[in-house]
């Protein structure tokens, strides 16, 4: 499994890539501080297999990243971890793109995943 994970926090990505990688051992996770090298790695190195960004974090925003990753790419699966349900609103209404706020569950996550998955695979 793949995973591109974009949180400015340090601390954050250090816990969800903790999270992510407990589900498959196998796991590769990029990260990235902002939507800015994110979009150059999605770039270089994507699709993957999931997209998890955070709403708010420098360069292109949570919104904007996933805007600009589905023009390229509109069957990849993303998914939003927030501070706020308001955050992630935008998310859902314009591209249909689930949003969990921490603090979470490892099992909360593991939801989330899915359920963008489903969203793409249901889209095609």
């Amino acid at each position: 499994m793949r995973i591109l994970l974009i949180d400015d926090a340090e601390p954050i990505r250090a816990t969800v890539g903790e999270m992510l990688a407990h589900f498959d051992p196998e796991v590769r996770i990029d990260e990235a501080r902002d939507g800015d090298e994110a979009l150059l790695r999605y770039r270089e190195c994507g699709p993957y297999d999931i997209v998890v960004t955070d709403y708010d974090h420098p360069g292109l925003n949570g919104y904007l990243l996933a805007e600009a990753i589905r023009k390229e790419n509109p069957g990849q699966p993303i998914a939003c971890v927030t501070a706020t349900w308001e955050a992630g609103k935008v998310l859902w209404q314009k591209l249909k793109i689930p949003t969990l706020a921490k603090p979470f569950e490892t099992w909360q996550l593991e939801q989330l995943l899915e359920v963008a998955a489903k969203l793409v695979e249901h889209a095609k």
